[in-house]
């Protein structure tokens, strides 16, 4: 699938959560996410993470790393919000850390507050 099509499935399944329909964007970003595509793999752990019932963290966290391992910050640091919400500040800042390595402008900031935290520990 070229790049183009894939953008206008990615467009159109971020209009399908929009729309609520959770579980049909979940199966068009999977489709895409199987396809290599970054955004889809990031956005399909979201949606996994934080939106559809029952929760899929386990999954989520899969699709993160694989756009992660492929460069993608906004990942890597979308996979260190999943373990601040898990409450396991070791990894939170071993994937802060990865993001910020990557570019990911938020990540420095984070970073520092977090070891401010575990320095109090």
């Amino acid at each position: 699938m070229d790049e183009k099509a894939q953008y206008l499935l990615l467009h159109k399944a971020n209009q399908l959560e929009e729309a609520g329909k959770l579980m049909p964007a979940v199966r068009l970003l999977r489709q895409l996410a199987r396809l290599g595509n970054v955004h889809a793999q990031a956005n399909l752990g979201n949606l996994l993470d934080d939106k559809t019932t029952p929760r899929r963290p386990k999954e989520a966290v899969y699709w993160y790393k694989r756009a992660a391992r492929r460069g993608y910050a906004t990942a890597a640091y979308n996979l260190a919000m999943h373990y601040r919400n898990q409450e396991q500040p070791r990894w939170q800042l071993h994937w802060l850390r990865i993001a910020a390595g990557m570019g990911d402008r938020d990540a420095p900031k984070e970073i520092r507050k977090l070891e401010r935290v575990l320095a109090r520990r």
